[in-house]
């Protein structure tokens, strides 16, 4: 005769509903929300690179050194040439204080001579002179009126030339600003503070506006990030 078996215990629990938080994980990728892209505005070899890869960086911080002799002579000439063009301005000027006083003096010249005609006239109606006394003081003050005139051109050219004078110092003036203003692209700050990436250039490479992207400055606070869920999940 079998042996009888011990009933099986099953356990029983009550059903509650609630909510359960559901969990996965995903790839993803971390970005700033700012990310400066860092190039060169002038080109030239690279001299430094000032800044440690992955480290936190602040705005201003110098990240790459140009060598800047190059720009630094080309802002010299142009100095050199703005100078010169000052002078050439100077001497203008001169030049027109200079025709003034000659218009001046033939003015002057030509009024005496207009009265030695005007004084002539009567005399020699009366015959109290020569024709050729008279002939003369026309003939003078003819050559007077001719300086008068020539004294007039010559401020219009001195005129001419001041404003000639002018636009080459303008010229120059903006050849040095923009000659100071490439020299200063030979060193590259940080625009934000942030993470700076991997340099993209070595020490003594040739780089310039062409040659893409020198590393890149990422924001920390705050920051996105980038992860592929699949449309179940």
């Amino acid at each position: 005769m079998a042996q009888a078996t011990a009933p099986l215990e099953v356990e029983v629990v009550q059903v509650t509903q609630q909510d359960v938080p559901i969990t996965s994980e995903w790839i993803g990728t971390l970005e700033g929300m700012v990310n400066a892209t860092i190039k060169a505005q002038v080109t030239g070899y690279l001299l430094r690179q000032r800044y440690t890869e992955g480290a936190f960086v602040t705005q201003g911080q110098v990240l790459f050194e140009f060598d800047p002799r190059p720009f630094q002579a080309v802002l010299d000439q142009a100095k050199g040439e703005q100078a010169k063009a000052q002078g050439q301005l100077v001497q203008a000027n001169a030049q027109l204080v200079q025709a003034n006083a000659q218009l001046e003096q033939a003015a002057a010249n030509q009024g005496r001579t207009q009265l030695d005609v005007d004084r002539y006239i009567p005399l020699a109606k009366a015959q109290a002179i020569t024709t050729q006394e008279l002939a003369n003081a026309v003939q003078n003050n003819l050559g007077a009126k001719a300086q008068v005139a020539a004294a007039k051109a010559g401020i219009e050219v001195a005129k001419a030339a001041i404003v000639a004078a002018k636009a080459v110092v303008e010229s120059a003036k903006a050849a040095v600003a923009t000659a100071t203003l490439n020299l200063g692209f030979t060193t590259i700050q940080s625009p934000i503070d942030g993470i700076a990436g991997i340099a993209t250039a070595q020490v003594g490479d040739l780089v310039g506006p062409n040659s893409g992207t020198l590393t890149t400055v990422s924001t920390l606070d705050p920051i996105k990030v980038y992860f592929t869920a699949s449309e179940q999940a």
